[in-house]
């Protein structure tokens, strides 16, 4: 590892680092460059850091955990995990540090990031909380289609995934999926021949858009009052004469 790195001086012109609550936390940013690694990449333990990097300065980890935290919601760092390890990465330390030479300095054990190990300012992965909303959205959908037709599909079958993944990178939502089932369900059930249809490939296949507009329409067409409701009382009626 390099005994040093370059600090710009455009840092003082910095939006991100004048919103930075405190002066330390800006200390933090700047002194903690110079440990960088040659990815970029430093230890994230509050710990660790203030043990490296405020070696002298009284500072407590809970004072540096406040800081990473800042750090991390400007976008000045962003931290990773890998075998329950915590480290962080300056995201523009390559366009920072232009002259940097990797070959030249010593190997590093800080392991590098990868996309799976990124962590977002609540400290959990973003990939894995969108592979758990895929399967949230996956089992809401299935059960809420089977409680309203009688049926037993599986959520877990990768062919209904499919059909539902291809809903959902199209931009519609959970509440969409509701009012197709809703829509369709009373349409078809105790028809013997449409209620054979009530799968997730044909209500969520390449005719959702349409079964969703009509729904919609279903929908604003239940609000519209009904003339035949109302009549003019008469003085009899009103008076209870």
């Amino acid at each position: 590892m390099a005994s040093g790195r370059m600090l710009q001086n455009r840092i003082s012109k910095s939006h991100k680092m004048t919103r930075l609550s405190s002066d330390g936390c800006r200390l933090l940013y700047t002194w903690m460059l110079s440990h960088l690694d040659s990815n970029g990449n430093f230890y994230a333990d509050p710990v660790m850091v203030n043990n490296l990097v405020f070696t002298r300065l009284g500072k407590t980890a809970k004072e540096i955990e406040k800081y990473l935290n800042e750090l991390a919601t400007e976008g000045l760092i962003v931290r990773y995990k890998i075998n329950d390890e915590m480290y962080l990465n300056y995201p523009d330390f390559f366009e920072k540090q232009p002259n940097i030479r990797p070959d030249r300095e010593g190997k590093t054990d800080i392991p590098n990031h990868t996309p799976e190990s990124i962590l977002n300012e609540s400290g959990s992965n973003p990939l894995e909380e969108k592979r758990r909303e895929e399967k949230r959205i996956y089992s809401q959908v299935i059960d809420h289609l089977n409680n309203q037709s009688g049926n037993d599909f599986q959520s877990r079958s990768k062919g209904t995934q499919r059909h539902i993944d291809a809903r959902v990178n199209e931009g519609y939502s959970l509440e969409d999926f509701i009012r197709v089932i809703d829509l369709k369900v009373p349409q078809w059930k105790d028809d013997a021949k449409m209620s054979a249809f009530l799968r997730p490939e044909t209500l969520f296949g390449p005719k959702f858009e349409s079964y969703l507009q009509e729904a919609k329409r279903e929908a604003k067409r239940a609000l519209k009052p009904n003339p035949s409701a109302f009549r003019t009382m008469t003085a009899e009626e009103i008076h209870g004469d």
